[in-house]
Parts: structure tokens; C-alpha cells; sequence
């Protein structure tokens, strides 16, 4: 992330320089434009401008926060280098500290005033953290190492004492007396000669200790450990992750994955690689972290280190064994390797406070609490089919894997890339020269697990121990683990396992899976290593994994219908064809609980879907999708719902039911039409209406309907439109579904919205909301329509209410997506209320936002609010190029309106740079467009070519184009857009000559923005 030079550079220092505090709007003005700002009032709305640009550069790491009056930075401390080099000098970690100054101070940041005010006492904690630094040094016996870098910083900085002092000593402890008495002799004679001042009274004591060999001496030199284990010398098939740990520059490195991917080879491996770098040595310890009964306390560990650095007498607390072993490693180039971590707990004591120090650290947890002790995670995955080839290769030889080239490829296919695995099938073949790679194959399809292990050596087996702790488990607690085996998804709940094993009080089986290993738990989850959950269920019969997986769809056939009648009762079920037993005590009570349950589930109920559409299992896998789609929907989670329509698109038409084939294709239809793909959604939605008229499916011949309306509207054809959704509503109405009407309502609004018939709009989102009290998403998308049909009227205070109302709702469900269409809208009404800064941070919020959760409609609709922000910043230039990303997402078939929208702001933001001819050739554009049928732009259409043909010199038809304007939006009750065409009347009247005319139409917008709520 590079944050562009210029001003919105100065901006981001100027406020990390004051983390957390507030800087007012003036004084950041004051500082951006170096004391010379333009007009205040222009400084202002450009200093927003600039807001938005450094916000848009930064994007995740977005710190920037506007509160009223002024800004901040708003940041954890161990975020800012500043704030962590001043914590760790509190700390008297002073050459950790150090280490995070990187060249000179604000050394990219070109401020005149930054460089004169801010800069100078930044220097000089840095020059006292390093004397600090240099003191310990010589203390610690580092004499000779020191003399060089004294004497850089005494020619730097000569008229530094300290630095002085440091040199003498260290000159005299290095066995150079006379070196320590000439360099006193120098810095004498420069005082005398540039200031003619004598050295200070410390250094003249100095002086005088050495003339008289009264100086202590300095400690032993600390004992160099080399503790590394042995390399391995077949080690093969991880270049992409030794490039990863290569190319990190942080003092730690944790590298995590599951057991026997291979990760303290990857450790050891590259600790052998850069050892070198660490002249002070290189320790390693086996934290022991994944045997519970014998992990290592950080006090046990922290003792053999110090072991290892030769101390006799170790401390008993471990306080004290942490000042010990920071004190004795400050600024030591030393390599630590910790194996087997158990969390961040554990190895936090052990982490060495020297910049010049690396900690190499292993764990099957990723352990992300240590990036707050700057770590980088390197997630090491299984081996893929080349890294896993080139492992063989290596073991076995390149010529002998080339020679059975598709047996290598299955045997590592078998292996799951496990690096153990891998290596203890190769193990035989290299043993046996004439045994081939394609027998080993065949014997591992046999028995899998029982052939991952070489003959004699229990270490080298995977399932040797798995075996052992299997067989000391009572009978229950056997069946609990074989049938957590067939569950599918990476982990899973208490109650997952009850409905699996059909076991009461299996939370006690699952503490004693936990107590041995068997199962990690993580929270109120649980889960299986890759291989043991080979191995559980393996140990099934086909008899046991069928009726696991029957009473594992039975659940989640009841748990996602229940879900569904909270979250999306207007969605199209299908009817339980059971009635389902399973844990009837767990139940879904409120909108809230059935989100959670959702959000936490929904990996295990898709991985659910697949399994049974690979089972030839087509009801229960679209029982479940349907119920993820209409999930997917509220979240745009795209890429999922995207896998999820294919899975069940195929998964249908190989079941051959015209049933499931229409409500694939239909939810496959709302997915596509979300990314403005009209093409497939005709092919998908006409598929779907004949299937539902064979088989007389009325809820799918609704969805149908409107899905068709939808393809009208995005042609410009409302009154097609809105037949459909009438079409709808009345077969919802027969039916006695009060939230399909809902849902009709909501869409019978939005073609209302087209003509425009905004207070017809108005009264059935109104109407939909009372329909759909008792479904939360349909609410959702109410409140969310009534935000624009609102902000069309002018009624700018109930577009906040009603938005404070929405947000309520999604924060109530735990609805990660909470950023809507309808937030665009309250960003215009930001922009009316002249409150524009808190239009540019609700900005920042949409757009990372659609960024996340791609939806076509959303992202158009935030860049348009954003090109008219720009432009009533003043900020053109902006404004046109956002403009020009509109039209671009124009490419192809899309609605109508949007390009409408995309032509209409480059016209705007034309006029305004004063280039006419291209604002005239867009709004061409948008008048063919407009032929096609859509008058909710009529009026602003009209008021642009009134612009124009001022521009033109040509005043009647300007005037006419005005009044016609200011006719338009008083028809259809646009009373916002009506001032700002009375306004532009009033601009075409004064150039006329007319002022009289021109103050009143002056006086009738100021009205109208008073009607509006907003400043005139």
C-alpha cells in the first residue's frame, strides 16, 4: 500500500503524529498548504477532497476518522512505529526500539513545516534511545564491536558528550588506551576551537579514570550455542513458502498448518539456510505444545534457553528469568527456534527483545496474537501435486518418478500432500529398488492409513498411535469418534455430534476425545486432524455412515427451515417431506439466534450439499441449498453463492424433477441478475416459468413473474414490469402469503419509483412493511427502497430516521452486510445537509463494503453518489473519472437507468470543467437512452440542456428548458431537485437580464430547501 506524495502525504503525518488526538480542520489546512492556504472556505472542501483520497489509498488500513470540527487518526498503538518505539523504551528494550527507525525521519514526506516543527525532537529520542542502546552495549562487554559505530555517530553528532564518553570507553576496554586519551584530545580541541567551551565534567572524570586505569572492566563474552537439529537432505517441495519466509523482514516468524504438513522441516531448513547471520548462536526447544500433558511452561522453557546461553544460576520466577534473558540477548544476533508451539501465551516470555534477533516459531495453531509482536504467519499448506512430485523426486530419485509418472501423481493424490505421509509411503520404495511406485499405489487404495507406516519403527507410522489411543477408548466414545469421521465441513458443534452418533450426554465423550488428542477444540467447536478423520471413518461400515448422514440431513433440513421461516419467510421452501427428531430441544427461537446459527454453520451445511449431491442424494442437497441461497442473497457472499448454484443446478437436472430443475434455475437467475448477466437470466427464468407451469408450481410461477418484470425493467419497459409484479402479488395474495406480497410490494415500488409515481412508491413499501413485520431481510429491503423514494421526494430527515431504523434491524441480526443501496442514498442526503465530511466517511464505508461483497447494482449506485460528492467538493476532475468507471461497467446488456446515470454524471461533471461539446455528446447519450422509457431523470435531463444552452448563449431556450425542469420535478414531487432547478432558473433569469424574476425563483428554492430540511 503506497500512499501518493503530495498532500494527502503531509495529511497522514501530520496525523500520526498526533495518534488519537484531534487536529481541527484549521490547523490541518495550516499545515497541508504550508501556511499559504487558498480561499478558507475552498481550503476546506479541498481538504476533503484530500480525506477521500488518502482513505481510497489506504483502503483496509484506513485510519482516518472525522469527528466534528477536525480529524484524527484513530490507531492501536502497537500499529504506529512511534508509539511502539516509545512503549519499548519505557521498556528499556532500547535495540528493539531502534530497529524500527528506518531511515531519516519523514524522509518521503515534503513539508517545509513537518521537517522545521515535528522532526527535531523526534531525533533526539532517537539519539537518547541509542545512548541508552550503547550504554547496555558496553556494559554487556561489546567493546570492539562498538568502536566502529562510535566513531561514525561522534563525526556525526561531535558536539554529543555522551557519544564521546561511549568511544573513550570503548577504545579503553578494547585494550587502547592511547585511542581512548587521543579521542578525548580531539573533542577538546573542537570545544575549544567552535565554542570555546572545555568537554563536560563527566567526560574530564573519564579522562582521568583512564590516565589512571581505574576504568572497570568489561563482562565475558557470552558462550555461542548451537543447537539446531540436523537438516534434512531430501527436504524438497516448498520453494514458494522458503521464498515466503525469505522475503519477510519481521523479528518473527510462525509458521503454522496441521499435524505433518511439514512444518519444523520448513524451520529447520531455513534456520540451517541463514545461520550464518547469527554469529551469537542458534537455539532450538520442543515446546511440546501438542501433548497437553507435556508441554513446556514458558518458565521451562525459558530455563533451558538460558541453559543454553551458559547461566549457571537460573532465576526461579519468571519475571525474573525474562529480565535475565532479554538483558543477556539485547541487540545479539541470535536465532531461536521454537517447535511444537501450543498458543501465543507460551512463547511470548521467549521472544528475544534484539532487532538483530529471529524467532522461528511452529504450532498447528496460526497463532495470530503474536502479529501484535510484529510476526508474520506463514500458513504452510499441504504439499500440491507438483510440490508433492518434487518431494518424491527428491526421495526416490527424478528418473524412477519420470519412469511412473501417473503412479507418483496418484500416490500423491492418496497422501493428501501430507509431507509424513508422503515420505513414510516413499519409504518401502526406497528401500526396494524393485518394487514399483504403482504396487505401493495399489496397496495404499487397499488400506490407506495401515500402509502409512514403515515396518519396524512406531514413529514412522500415522496411524500407529491413532490405533492406540482407539483402542483404550470405551465402546461409546469409539462410535462418537467413527461417526465424527463422516460428518462433512472442517469442524463441528456438540449438538453436530449428538444427532451424528445418536448418543445422549455425548459432550462427555467428546471431553475424553479432547483429554486424548483425538479432537481439538477451539470455543464451543470442535474438530478432526485430516488424517484421523480418515481414519474414524474408515472405521465405519456403509450401513453406520448411511444412517449418520441421514440423521445429519434430517437435522439440517429442520434446523435450516427453521432458520428460514425466521430470516426469509417470503423464500421459496420446500415442504419437510419428514418430520424430524433429532435433538428436539435445540431450536431457533429468534431472528437473531437463526443468524448466528447461520453464520457459524454455513461451511458445514454447503460442504453438507455437495456430499449429498455426490450421493445422488438431490431432495435433501436442494432442501439445504435453497435455504443457503436465499443466505447468500442477504450476504452477498458471491463467490460462494455462485459455487452453490452451480452445485445445485447440476444436482437438480441430473435428478430429472422439473421441481428442483425450476427452483435451480430461479435462484441461479436472482445470482445472475445480481451481476447484471440479463443474457443468462432470460435463458434461466424462461426455463424455469414453463416447468412451473407443467407442474403447477404457484411459488415458483411468482418468483418467475418477477424475475421476468426484472428483465423488463432493465430494458426500460415499467409498464411490463409492473404487470409481472402484480402478477406476483396476486398469486401470493391467493396463496395467503403475506410476505410474498411483501416482496411484490417491494418491487411494484420500485417500477412506481421508475415512472416516476413516488408517492405511490411511498404507500406500498409502507404497505410491505406492515406485510412483513415478521421478516426481518423483506424489512430490510423495505426500509432500504424507502431510502431513495424518500430522498426523490426531498424529505431528507425521514431518509435518516428510516436508515437509523435499517441499521437497528441489521445490528439486531448480526447481518455482516449492512451497507445497502440505501445507504447511497443518506450519503446525497449528507451531501444536501452541506455535511460533507460525514457524506465522504459513510463513502469510504460503501465502497470497501461493495469492494467486499460484489453486487453489480451497489456498486454502481456507490460510485454515482460519490461523482456527486466530488462535484460539490469541486473536486472535477475527480468526478470525471469516476464518472468514466461508470460508463466502463456499462460494457454489454445492463439496465437501462444505470447507463442513464453514467452518461448523466460525465455531463455534469463536463459542464462544470466548462468543456461543453462533451457534456453535450453525453447528454445526447442520455436522452436516446431515455426514449427507451424512464422519466425519473426527466427533470434533471432537462435542467442540464438548460445549463447548456446557456453555456451557448442561447436564452429562450435555456429559460424554456428551466421552467420545464422546475414543471417536472413539481409533477412528480421531486421538491429537492425542484430548488436546484429553481436555482438554475434563477442563475438563466439573471444572465437574461431579468433580476426580478431571478430573486424570485431564488425565493421559491429557499422554500423548497426549507421544505427539504436542508440549508438553503
Amino acid at each position: 500500500m503506497v500512499v501518493p506524495a503530495g498532500r494527502g502525504r503531509v495529511l497522514l503525518a501530520t496525523l500520526l503524529l498526533r495518534a488519537n488526538r484531534f487536529t481541527s480542520v484549521d490547523e490541518l489546512v495550516e499545515r497541508v498548504w504550508e501556511g499559504e492556504p487558498p480561499d478558507l472556505d475552498r481550503a476546506h472542501k479541498t481538504l476533503q477532497t484530500v480525506v477521500m483520497r488518502l482513505r481510497q489509498a489506504l483502503g483496509d488500513a484506513n485510519c482516518v476518522r472525522h469527528e466534528r470540527g477536525g480529524y484524527l487518526a484513530e490507531i492501536e498503538p502497537e500499529q504506529l512505529d512511534l508509539s511502539r518505539f516509545r512503549a519499548l523504551v519505557a521498556r528499556q528494550e532500547y535495540g528493539a526500539a531502534l530497529a524500527l527507525w528506518r531511515g531519516p525521519v519523514l524522509g518521503n514526506v515534503v513539508s517545509e513545516s513537518l521537517h522545521r516543527d515535528e522532526v527535531p525532537p523526534l531525533v533526539e529520542e532517537q539519539l537518547a534511545a541509542l545512548e541508552q542502546r550503547i550504554e547496555g552495549d558496553l556494559t554487556a562487554g561489546r567493546s570492539v564491536d562498538l568502536v566502529p559505530e562510535l566513531q561514525e555517530l561522534t563525526r556525526r553528532h561531535p558536539l554529543r558528550d555522551r557519544f564521546w564518553g561511549h568511544l573513550m570507553l570503548a577504545l579503553y576496554r578494547s585494550g587502547r588506551q592511547a585511542g581512548a586519551l587521543a579521542a578525548y584530545r580531539q573533542v577538546s580541541e573542537m570545544l575549544a576551537d567552535e565554542l570555546g567551551i572545555d568537554p563536560a565534567p563527566a567526560l574530564r572524570e573519564l579522562h582521568e579514570q583512564i590516565l589512571r586505569g581505574e576504568v572497570a572492566p568489561p563482562k565475558e563474552k557470552l558462550v555461542t550455542p548451537r543447537q539446531l537439529p540436523p537438516d534434512l537432505a531430501t527436504f524438497a517441495g516448498r520453494e514458494t513458502d522458503v521464498a515466503r519466509l525469505a522475503a519477510s523482514e519481521a523479528p518473527v516468524l510462525v509458521i503454522s498448518g496441521t499435524g505433518g504438513v511439514g512444518k519444523t522441516a520448513l524451520a529447520v531448513h531455513w534456520a540451517h539456510r541463514i545461520a550464518g547471520r547469527f554469529e551469537d548462536g542458534q537455539l532450538f526447544v520442543n515446546l511440546r505444545g501438542q501433548d497437553q500433558a507435556r508441554a513446556m511452561s514458558s518458565q521451562e522453557a525459558l530455563k533451558l534457553v538460558l541453559k543454553g546461553l551458559r547461566v549457571d544460576s537460573v532465576p526461579v520466577g519468571l519475571d525474573e528469568q525474562v529480565a535475565l534473558y532479554r538483558s543477556l540477548v539485547a541487540d545479539r544476533k541470535l536465532l531461536l527456534v521454537l517447535d511444537n508451539a501450543a498458543n501465543a501465551e507460551q512463547v511470548r516470555p521467549l521472544l528475544p527483545a534484539s532487532p538483530a534477533a529471529l524467532t522461528i516459531i511452529t504450532s498447528r495453531g496460526d497463532l495470530r496474537g503474536l502479529t501484535l509482536n510484529d510476526a508474520d504467519l506463514v500458513r504452510l499448506p499441504t504439499l500440491g501435486d507438483d510440490g508433492g512430485l518434487r518431494l518424491l523426486a527428491r526421495v526416490l530419485g527424478a528418473d524412477r518418478v519420470r519412469a511412473e509418472a501417473d503412479a507418483a501423481a496418484a500416490l500423491v493424490r492418496l497422501c493428501g500432500g501430507l509431507p509424513l505421509a508422503l515420505r513414510i509411503a516413499a519409504a518401502d520404495l526406497r528401500a526396494q529398488d524393485d518394487m514399483t511406485i504403482a504396487s505401493r499405489v495399489t496397496r495404499l487404495e487397499a488400506d490407506r492409513l495401515g500402509e502409512l507406516a514403515v515396518a519396524g519403527d512406531p514413529a514412522a507410522a500415522v496411524g500407529v498411535v491413532f490405533d492406540e489411543s482407539y483402542a483404550a477408548l470405551p465402546e461409546d466414545t469409539r462410535l462418537v469418534l467413527r461417526r465424527l469421521g463422516v460428518l462433512p465441513g472442517v469442524d463441528f458443534t456438540a449438538n453436530d455430534a449428538a444427532v451424528i452418533s445418536g448418543l445422549p450426554n455425548v459432550r462427555r465423550h467428546l471431553n475424553q476425545l479432547v483429554a486424548v488428542h483425538l479432537v481439538e477444540q477451539q470455543g464451543d467447536r470442535f474438530a478432526l486432524h485430516d488424517l484421523l478423520r480418515v481414519y474414524a471413518r474408515e472405521r465405519c461400515a456403509k450401513e453406520e455412515i448411511d444412517e449418520a448422514l441421514e440423521r445429519l440431513y434430517d437435522f439440517y433440513r429442520r434446523m435450516t427451515d427453521d432458520a428460514a421461516v425466521l430470516l426469509f419467510p417470503d423464500q421459496r421452501r420446500f415442504p419437510l417431506s419428514i418430520t424430524t427428531t433429532q435433538l428436539p430441544g435445540v431450536v431457533l427461537r429468534t431472528t437473531e439466534e437463526a443468524f448466528a446459527w447461520m453464520n457459524a454453520e454455513y461451511e458445514n451445511l454447503f460442504s453438507a450439499v455437495v456430499i449429498a449431491v455426490e450421493r445422488g442424494e438431490h431432495w435433501p442437497a436442494n432442501e439445504i441449498g435453497a435455504v443457503l441461497s436465499s443466505y447468500c442473497y442477504e450476504t452477498r457472499d458471491d463467490a460462494s453463492w455462485s459455487a452453490l448454484c452451480e452445485i445445485r443446478d447440476r444436482s437438480a437436472r441430473e435428478s430429472g424433477e422439473d421441481v428442483l430443475i425450476a427452483h435451480s434455475d430461479l435462484s441461479y437467475a436472482i445470482y445472475r441478475f445480481s451481476q447484471a448477466d440479463l443474457a443468462r437470466v432470460k435463458e434461466l427464468t424462461e426455463e424455469a416459468f414453463e416447468l412451473s407451469l407443467r407442474t403447477d408450481d404457484q411459488p415458483a410461477l411468482a418468483t418467475a413473474h418477477k424475475l421476468l418484470g426484472a428483465l423488463a425493467r432493465a430494458v426500460g419497459d415499467t409498464e411490463k414490469f409492473l404487470r409481472h409484479q402484480r402478477l406476483a402479488f396476486e398469486i401470493h395474495e391467493q396463496r395467503g402469503e403475506s410476505d410474498g406480497q411483501a416482496v411484490s410490494l417491494l418491487n411494484i415500488a420500485a417500477g412506481l419509483f421508475d415512472l416516476p409515481d413516488l408517492l405511490g412508491a411511498e404507500q406500498a413499501l409502507l404497505r410491505a412493511l406492515e406485510l412483513a413485520a415478521n421478516s426481518p431481510a423483506v424489512l430490510g429491503h423495505a426500509h432500504a427502497s424507502l431510502n431513495g423514494v424518500y430522498h426523490q421526494l426531498g424529505r431528507m430527515p425521514e431518509v435518516i430516521a428510516n436508515h437509523d431504523a435499517f441499521l437497528a434491524l441489521q445490528a439486531k441480526l448480526g447481518n455482516p452486510r449492512p451497507i445497502t443501496i440505501g445507504t447511497s442514498a443518506v450519503v446525497n442526503v449528507r451531501r444536501a445537509l452541506l455535511q460533507f465530511d460525514d457524506a465522504f466517511d459513510l463513502m469510504i464505508d460503501v465502497l470497501d463494503e461493495v469492494r467486499k461483497r460484489s453486487s453489480f447494482e451497489e456498486e454502481f449506485d456507490a460510485w454515482n453518489a460519490l461523482a456527486d460528492l466530488f462535484d460539490d467538493c469541486g473536486a472535477h476532475e475527480d468526478a470525471l473519472a469516476v464518472g468514466h468507471v461508470q460508463l466502463k461497467m456499462m460494457d454489454g446488456e445492463k439496465p437501462v437507468k444505470m447507463q442513464m446515470d453514467a452518461h448523466l454524471a460525465l455531463v455534469q461533471s463536463y459542464r462544470l470543467l466548462g468543456d461543453h461539446e462533451r457534456a453535450a455528446h453525453h447528454l445526447g447519450e442520455t436522452r436516446a437512452l431515455y426514449d427507451k422509457g424512464n422519466a425519473l431523470l426527466s427533470g434533471r435531463i432537462v435542467r442540464e440542456q438548460a445549463f447548456l444552452h446557456l453555456a451557448a448563449g442561447e436564452m429562450k431556450d435555456a429559460l424554456r428548458c428551466a421552467e420545464e425542469a422546475v414543471a417536472t420535478h413539481q409533477r412528480y414531487h421531486q421538491r429537492h431537485q425542484e430548488g436546484q432547478s429553481l436555482e438554475a432558473l434563477a442563475v438563466i433569469r439573471r444572465a437574461a437580464g431579468d433580476e426580478e424574476g431571478a430573486v424570485e425563483a431564488e425565493a421559491l428554492a429557499a422554500k423548497a430547501y426549507r421544505d427539504c430540511g436542508v440549508p438553503e
